[in-house]
Formats: structure tokens, sequence, C-alpha cells
């Protein structure tokens, strides 16, 4: 349970307001280096015709479509719709959890996140890489994110891979040097590939079970109790 506190703290309301955190900063980095190593090493040393073109066509798509999911969970607001309303503040309402850091009553399936300072309707987890909570407002734009992302790392390794294996643009010579580089991205994005893979593998069962990455960690599921006793403890 919560414990008392004399200040509320100031919630965080969206992943994109500032300060933005050195994770989110980094996935950014690495998101701005995967466009660059996609569009102006692995690409044009594609075979012409068809296998560029569709090299092009796959790894833009799904690297638009994951900037765009991501920017579309940091900018939700996930928050309890009880979170920030004055007229709930410090009110009980009979079975209904109460939060004494919000100070309001919120839903069954809240619950507070201490990054963000506020509860979370249908809270999933905590995402640092996007900074921000992941909730019933935003779980579809995240769950839509990780699979664009394992889209665009496998464009990336195939193409990748392919030069590697000679299937590169005719006359291309690649030298010592350039194949190297490839190894690196091979490694590095094989990877990320990897954990993403299990990532959203992961989110997929949990959506097949119908339960949260909380509820699997900690092993409780949202019930509705029956009484005003039983929802007497804090979110």
């Amino acid at each position: 349970g919560h414990e008392g506190v004399g200040l509320r703290p100031c919630p965080r309301v969206r992943g994109i307001d500032r300060p933005w955190a050195r994770r989110q900063l980094l996935t950014g980095a690495i998101w701005a280096a995967a466009a660059s190593v996609g569009v102006g090493f692995v690409g044009p040393y594609q075979r012409e015709g068809a296998n560029r073109i569709s090299f092009f066509l796959c790894f833009a798509a799904s690297w638009l479509m994951c900037l765009i999911a991501s920017l579309h969970a940091m900018l939700q607001n996930p928050a309890d719709p009880a979170v920030g309303d004055i007229a709930l503040l410090g009110q009980t309402v009979e079975c209904q959890p109460f939060c004494k850091v919000c100070c309001v009553p919120v839903r069954f399936d809240s619950k507070h996140c201490w990054q963000c300072q506020k509860c979370v309707s249908g809270f999933d987890h905590h995402c640092p890489w996007l900074n921000t909570c992941i909730g019933a407002a935003n779980y579809p734009s995240f769950f839509f994110a990780i699979w664009a992302l394992l889209a665009a790392v496998s464009t990336l390794l195939t193409g990748s891979i392919a030069i590697i294996f000679g299937f590169h643009a005719t006359g291309a010579r690649l030298g010592a040097a350039r194949v190297a580089c490839l190894a690196v991205i091979v490694a590095v994005y094989g990877a990320l590939w990897c954990v993403v893979l299990v990532l959203s593998g992961f989110h997929c069962y949990l959506c097949c079970r119908g339960i949260t990455t909380y509820e699997y960690l900690t092993g409780k599921r949202v019930q509705q109790p029956e009484s005003a006793e039983s929802a007497a403890g804090d979110c």
C-alpha cells in the first residue's frame, strides 16, 4: 500500500514532455542510426531491381510505422480519469480503491507509477525507452510499435546478410572494411532482433491470456470486490 505524504508530487503527463530521460534519448539516437544505416549503407548495396525496391519499401514503411506508433504512445496520457480532477480530490467512493498519493478514488485496474507519479488505468508497465507508462490508453500503440520495430530490424538484417553472401549490386566492390561494417551491423541489430522478438512474443502471450505485464509479474489479477471492505486497500 501507499504511505500518506504531506505533499503530492507533480505527475508526469506524457512521455514526450520534458525533461527527457537518458534511455529515451538513446532510443531516438539508435532509431536515427538505423535509418542512416538502412538508407545510406545497406539499401544502396542491394541488388538492382525488385530486391532494392522491396528493401527500401519494407524498411521505410516499418521504420515510419514504428516511429509514428511510438510517438502516439508518448503523446497519450494514460492516467486514471480521476487523477487531476479537483472535484474528486480527497473524496472516497464506496467499493472503489483510493490512492493515498494521488488522493483520489481510482479504477480497479489502476496502479500507481512512482516514475510518472500518477495512477495509470489498465497499468501494464513503465517503459523507460519511451519515458511513459503503458496503460489502457496507449497499449495498442505500444504493441503496434514493437511489431513495427521487429519488421524494420528484420528487413535491415536480411538486407545486410544478403550483401555478405553475394546478393549485392552488380559491380559493387565491398572490400574488407565494408564487410566488417556489415558484420558489425548484423551483430548489433541481430542482438536487438532477438530482444524485440522475445518482447513481441511475450506481449502476444499476455494478450492471449488477457492479462497485463504487471499481473504476469505479480500474479495478481484485477477483480471486482464484493464489498466496500474488500476495496478498502490502496491502489
